[in-house]
C-alpha cells in the first residue's frame, strides 16, 4: 500500500481572486480624523446592511460634529467637508435605489 503524499515538481495553476470594487474602494479612501474614520466605517456598513435610517442618524451626528469643529477652530486645515458631502450624496443615491 502507498502511503499519501504530495509531488513537489507539480505546478498548480491557481490565481488569486479578484477584490471586489467595493471592498477596493474602501481601502483607499483617507480620512482626516480617527473618530471621523470609525463613525464613517458605522456609516458604510450600514449602508452595506441596507439600513438607511441608521445611516441617515449617523450622518447627521458627523455634520453636526463638523460645524461644531469648524466654529470652535476657525480655518483649521484637517476640517474639511468633501467626504461629507459624497456620504450625503452616497446616501441619496441609495435612497433613490431603494424607491425604485
Amino acid at each position: 500500500m502507498r502511503s499519501f503524499g504530495f509531488r513537489p515538481t507539480v505546478t498548480t495553476n491557481l490565481r488569486a481572486p479578484p477584490i471586489p470594487d467595493a471592498r477596493f474602494a474602501l481601502s483607499k479612501s483617507t480620512y482626516h480624523r480617527r473618530l471621523d474614520d470609525a463613525m464613517v466605517a458605522i456609516f458604510e456598513r450600514a449602508c452595506t446592511g441596507n439600513n438607511l435610517d441608521a445611516a441617515a442618524e449617523v450622518l447627521t451626528v458627523l455634520e453636526t460634529w463638523h460645524e461644531r469643529r469648524s466654529a470652535r477652530y476657525g480655518s483649521e486645515r484637517r476640517i474639511d467637508d468633501r467626504h461629507l458631502v459624497a456620504m450625503r450624496a452616497a446616501l441619496e443615491r441609495l435612497r433613490v435605489l431603494r424607491t425604485v
